[in-house]
């Protein structure tokens, strides 16, 4: 099963380390999003700057929901007014592989 690393896990992990994500990462487990790209670029990533985007980029995309998708997505799981940005429902409404089963939990 893969596993979608997010922002807060990448940022995390590039502060103090996070011995699950660099067993994930070595099992090649790991997905990542153009949101959560952009996201860590947004901040200030580890030195060498470009190189660390250039790693973060060269995970395995995710296959990302439609923004109709998520739209469906807050609607039906009535995520509305309780504070969910639409970079969270966007990665909790993903499909994070090719099976069809998502979205899959946040």
């Amino acid at each position: 099963m893969s596993v979608l690393v997010d922002t807060s896990v990448s940022i995390d992990h590039f502060r103090s380390g996070n011995p699950a994500l660099v067993a994930v990462l070595g099992r090649d487990l790991a997905l990542t999003h153009p949101i959560v790209v952009l996201e860590i670029a947004c901040g200030t990533p580890p030195a060498p700057r470009r190189q660390t985007l250039a790693d973060v980029s060269v995970l395995r995309p995710c296959n990302p929901a439609s923004l109709p998708e998520v739209m469906a997505f807050i609607e039906r799981e009535q995520l509305y007014g309780l504070g969910c940005g639409l970079v969270d429902a966007s990665l909790a409404g993903l499909y994070p592989d090719d099976t069809g089963r998502g979205p899959v939990d946040p």
